[in-house]
């Protein structure tokens, strides 16, 4: 009986490092400024080249370590895009979301997904999988705006998807522009050809 107490104190201690890995290795190489529970995986909430960048361990990761990522809107969708059911399901579930940081405290701004946007989050991946080890290619969220960033980014590095989810997509931004009359320059700072890119999906 003392044995297997002392076996199953073990295993218990050894899943509390494993969940705790991801963490560690975030930590080792970028400023963490949150750990809470999110749908019930670890998530870890630190500064990436100046914007704020999550990553929530499931309790179990599945085998491959298979992920997904939020493009826009991580906190407001999650449940309608099914986010927390992958979690659920071993997946580790991302985002990277453009700011800047304030007396330390993050301060959110409309996305883009411009050139120089596009290799920023290509940078990101890049960290997943190689400090990380999580899987090759992402899984990505696409919801309104995300979907417009998804489809730009999927679009411009094609290796390195493996799925695309898209609900209420955004896949035209001019024609939005046009029907709806919405001044880019004067609500984001930037014209359309800066906010958007060369690409228009």
């Amino acid at each position: 009986m003392k044995r297997m107490v002392l076996l199953l104190a073990a295993c218990a201690a050894l899943g509390g490092w494993a969940k705790s890995v991801t963490a560690e290795r975030i930590a080792a190489k970028f400023r963490v400024t949150k750990s809470d529970a999110w749908f019930g995986g670890e998530r870890t909430i630190f500064e990436f080249r100046g914007c704020e960048a999550w990553v929530v361990e499931p309790e179990k990761p599945a085998q491959g370590n298979p992920w997904a990522w939020i493009m826009e809107w991580p906190g407001a969708f999650a449940k309608r895009t099914g986010a927390p059911a992958l979690l659920a399901a071993g997946y580790r579930v991302v985002t990277f979301r453009p700011g800047f940081y304030k007396d330390g405290k993050f301060v959110s701004r409309p996305g883009n997904m411009n050139d120089a946007r596009l290799k920023e989050c290509r940078e990101f991946q890049r960290f997943l999988a190689d400090d990380l080890g999580l899987a090759q290619k992402g899984n990505l969220i696409g919801m309104s705006w995300g979907g417009f960033y998804s489809i730009r980014y999927a679009s411009t590095y094609p290796d390195c998807v493996a799925h695309i989810y898209l609900d209420a997509p955004l896949l035209d931004f001019s024609t939005l522009q046009n029907w709806a009359g919405w001044n880019v320059a004067g609500f984001y700072g930037v014209d359309a050809k800066t906010y958007v890119g060369k690409d228009d999906p």
